[in-house]
């Protein structure tokens, strides 16, 4: 295992920063339900959720998620969990869009408010967020499976 962490220092580092930024995004998330915004009490149009309850479960998936890519020791796990939470990111903007959605994603809750961002500038930075966990893990997940083969990936 630490052979994996040496042979490949530039995806402990992208495990590290993705850790991060799913860190502060699932806070985020779970923090808004807290704040008890009028918005929290809309439905999804994707899941039917309120958006109370999707942000919390989603909050908590990406906290769940960046836990194991800053304390993991392994590195396939992380780089599967990620590759499979940007994909299921994409496809639930991409659902959003298909119904004709709200323009700007409100990802954040009502953090977006109380931080006083607009709505433009954080769903930009959180579309350059998605970008990076994607080609991150897409890659990332190309070298280990190179280096042990699909089935040797979890082990690394």
């Amino acid at each position: 295992m630490h052979s994996n962490r040496v042979s490949f220092p530039w995806v402990s580092v992208f495990l590290a920063t993705a850790g991060v930024v799913l860190l502060g995004t699932g806070l985020a998330k779970v923090a808004s339900g807290f704040t008890g915004g009028e918005v929290l009490r809309t439905y999804d149009p994707i899941l039917g959720l309120t958006l109370g309850t999707l942000f919390g479960w989603v909050g908590a998936i990406e906290v769940v998620v960046a836990v194991v890519c800053l304390t993991s020791r392994r590195l396939g796990l992380p780089v599967v969990l990620l590759l499979w939470l940007g994909t299921s990111f994409v496809a639930y903007r991409l659902g959003l869009w298909w119904v004709g959605g709200p323009k700007y994603c409100s990802c954040l809750g009502t953090m977006t408010a109380v931080l006083h961002l607009s709505p433009a500038t954080v769903d930009l930075a959180l579309k350059l967020a998605l970008a990076y966990l994607l080609v991150g893990s897409v890659v990332s997940m190309r070298a280990l499976v190179r280096q042990a083969g699909i089935e040797g990936l979890l082990r690394m």
